[in-house]
């Protein structure tokens, strides 16, 4: 890792980060085995495991670009004079 990018790391807090991180951690592989439990029925959990996953993708970049706005993110590199991104 090169120091620019250490440098960013060491002034960004991560505990917003822990909780998602501790959940999905703890949730997929419990999530992912439920759809092979009953062989019956495993084509219609495949497909409700499988729209989950695309939901993910489909709404999860608006939902982290909308907590950005709210938190109010500056640019990377920093612009001279110390201004920020709005």
């Amino acid at each position: 890792m090169n120091n620019r990018s250490f440098r960013l790391l060491a002034r960004s807090p991560d505990y917003p980060a822990r909780l998602p991180t501790a959940w999905w951690s703890a949730s997929a592989p419990l999530s992912l085995s439920a759809g092979s439990d009953d062989p019956a029925h495993a084509a219609a959990r495949a497909g409700v495991i499988t729209s989950i996953g695309y939901g993910g993708f489909v709404c999860g970049p608006p939902l982290i670009g909308a907590l950005a706005d709210r938190t109010e993110p500056t640019t990377w590199p920093p612009r001279p004079g110390g201004q920020t991104a709005r």
